[in-house]
């Protein structure tokens, strides 16, 4: 029977609403260079120690895993619609994808309409970057600060290094587009930082990083109070 819906205080009745299904996904990666290739593993390898595709949704956090095997195929299972950050773990990165007929560039696949059948092809890269500099505030060259580096439009806050005698470093870095900090001393959780940037808003730094590319990129900390 037909129902009233209100959203947000706004009335909404006779918008229709679809609900999608759950679907499987089946695929294959396929190596842009030798050192993006499916890595061999031993019989009894552990499941950390098997290369493996996720698909981490950008809103509700939701997660699907699934091997990967030595000929690069895999098949991922009860997927829900929604936009999608695409990862492979064995120290290469998505450089694009095909979903049927349609070409992807970067690692954000799009699934809200859901599959229709189609196949994905991800493409494989291990051409990374490195970015490093110095750290400082007002005093000077600052040691032991932790640097963290966040990559936009992507979920997770990014892992901190440390500055160690005021220097950072982040090898095998994908391209993209990345903002860096340095966290204030009492900062605990990084994971969190996204949601706390306008608090950092005057000493973070943006970066357009590519494959290949050695940066340098100086940092500033908040002085001590």
């Amino acid at each position: 029977a037909p129902a009233e819906i209100s959203v947000d205080g706004k009335d909404v009745n006779g918008m229709q609403l679809r609900m999608l299904p759950e679907f499987d996904i089946t695929g294959k990666i396929v190596p842009d260079d030798e050192g993006a290739r499916v890595p061999r593993v031993p019989p009894n390898a552990s499941l950390g120690e098997t290369p493996q595709i996720s698909l981490h949704e950008l809103r509700s956090d939701a997660l699907s895993y699934s091997v990967v095997a030595a000929d690069g195929s895999f098949h991922l299972t009860k997927v829900q619609p929604g936009r999608y950050s695409v990862s492979i773990y064995w120290g290469s990165y998505v450089q694009s994808m095909r979903l049927g007929s349609t070409n992807v560039e970067g690692a954000v696949l799009d699934l809200r309409n859901g599959l229709d059948g189609a196949t994905l092809t991800v493409t494989a890269s291990s051409a990374a970057a490195q970015i490093g500099g110095v750290v400082r505030d007002g005093a000077g060259v600052v040691g032991g600060a932790r640097v963290l580096l966040l990559q936009e439009g992507m979920p997770g806050g990014g892992w901190p290094v440390g500055a160690h005698a005021g220097t950072y470093r982040f090898d095998n870095v994908q391209p993209g587009k990345y903002q860096l900090l340095v966290l204030d001393p009492g900062a605990v959780h990084a994971f969190a930082i996204r949601d706390q940037l306008e608090d950092y808003a005057g000493i973070v730094e943006t970066v357009e990083i590519h494959a290949g590319d050695t940066l340098t990129q100086d940092l500033r900390r908040h002085s001590s109070k």
